[in-house]
């Protein structure tokens, strides 16, 4: 039906109303649930996308909101709320029908109390985020009673963003990963916070005598983001025997100073927490890899903040065995495997390893040492092939200004002479914080 609308954004932060998007609604906080329901209306009876901006306003007309849109749950296809406050309406999709919903993402502080089955019996994408809870939380079984709601098995794609976990203790996340059997694509994105560095004792890296892996047999996708034990300790748990992209990246540790009006004695930073032993850590990204079920099956990698424990196990021990690799991302280039991804000129007396790598990606140091051998290695991998073959993107990351001038001055121009008579190879650069951002691809 033409000229009817499809998606509905709703936007309490802006005044006007931008009518050159027909299918976007900007709602002053005025008005809202009549603006809501001319939307609504002009999407006759087809199924409908609805998306609500984050905004101060939203706690005030929330409640006028709920009306005309859950009036229309039966043809919502897709939900994606970042109001304040959000989550909490985990009770209210226990309580309507929706019958169409494939996705949904619920955003904001709050406690999502309802312990009612959620009835979406064609969910297959879920997005929470910022879930976290006040300091005095319920207990771990309190979480479990909470979340057995929510019809995990139905999902194939799962983001879980800024939701404090460690605080919810590690059974907690265990029991959740248990029942994910169909999942497909996983996001994880946890903070370095000074909440979170209060109860880390919950999460532990799995030693060989723990109980066994849970398997996540169809997961082709999984992106992990926060500090190391929390990393490390979910990377220990799973099984991922048909991961096709696997991107990681740990956040590095922050000195944090925390004033506290009552006595600091009550308010421990690492009070409990177990210091883990350095030697598993290499042994987690060992056994992780190793459970792969064809190794050249991954095509896709990214491993950032690492490097303490690369110091420990070479990244070229996790990166030698996966020669379906088109895309690699690392933290730093280690001058054994500069060498081994550098191409010999007879190819049947030294096959070429990693012959699909089309884009290569590491952070520039302030002291780039391998200056030489990146140059050689690059440029031997672009000699003698044709345009669809080798690589064809090169991306630089500098972490501040001191590496920034190492980069731009000193190995860019000598990268792009080299390479300029060879082919027509993509070089950016790019800045690079990793507390703030999730590197993309």
């Amino acid at each position: 039906m033409k000229g009817l609308w499809t998606s509905l954004l709703l936007d309490f932060d802006s005044e006007a109303l931008d009518s050159s998007r027909t299918q976007l609604l900007v709602i002053p906080p005025a008005f809202a649930r009549y603006r809501a329901r001319l939307a609504l209306s002009r999407s006759g009876t087809l199924p409908i996308s609805v998306f609500i901006r984050e905004s101060s306003e939203f706690d005030r007309d929330s409640e006028t909101l709920r009306e005309p849109i859950f009036a229309n749950s039966h043809r919502i296809r897709t939900y994606a709320d970042q109001a304040w406050g959000a989550l909490d309406w985990l009770e209210i999709f226990a309580s309507a029908q929706f019958p169409l919903l494939q996705s949904l993402r619920l955003s904001g502080y709050g406690t999502p109390l309802s312990c009612r089955t959620l009835d979406l019996p064609t969910l297959r994408s879920l997005h929470l985020e910022r879930f976290g809870l006040p300091l005095f939380h319920p207990s771990a079984d309190d979480m479990l009673q909470i979340f057995s709601q929510v019809p995990w098995s139905q999902l194939t794609h799962l983001t879980i963003e800024r939701a404090h976990l460690s605080s919810y203790l590690f059974s907690m996340t265990k029991s959740l990963l248990q029942q994910l059997e169909n999942l497909e694509h996983l996001t994880v994105k946890e903070e370095e916070d000074v909440w979170a560095r209060m109860e880390r004792s919950g999460w532990k890296i799995r030693d060989d005598g723990d109980e066994p892996h849970v398997p996540l047999t169809n997961l082709k996708a999984m992106t992990l983001r926060g500090p190391q034990e929390f990393v490390l300790s979910l990377l220990s748990t799973i099984q991922t025997p048909s991961l096709i992209s696997l991107h990681v990246e740990v956040l590095p540790p922050q000195e944090w100073r925390v004033e506290f009006e009552d006595n600091e004695d009550d308010w421990p930073l690492n009070d409990g927490a177990e210091e883990e032993r350095p030697e598993l850590c290499p042994q987690v990204l060992r056994k992780f890899f190793g459970c792969l079920e064809d190794k050249s099956s991954i095509t896709n990698l990214c491993t950032l903040g690492l490097e303490s424990i690369y110091r420990l196990f070479p990244v070229i021990n996790i990166v030698r065995p996966l020669q379906g690799l088109q895309t690699l991302t690392l933290g730093h280039l280690e001058r054994e495997l500069i060498a081994y991804l550098t191409w010999r000129s007879s190819p049947d007396q030294h096959p070429r390893p990693l012959p699909h790598l089309q884009s290569l990606t590491w952070i520039i140091p302030e002291k780039n040492e391998y200056c030489d051998e990146i140059v050689e290695m690059v440029c031997s991998r672009l000699i003698g092939l044709s345009a669809n073959q080798g690589l064809r993107r090169i991306r630089l990351l500098y972490p501040d200004s001191s590496s920034e001038d190492t980069l731009k001055r000193r190995f860019l121009p000598r990268l792009q002479t080299a390479v300029a008579n060879i082919c027509d190879l993509s070089i950016e650069t790019e800045a690079l914080h990793l507390q703030n951002q999730v590197l993309q691809w």
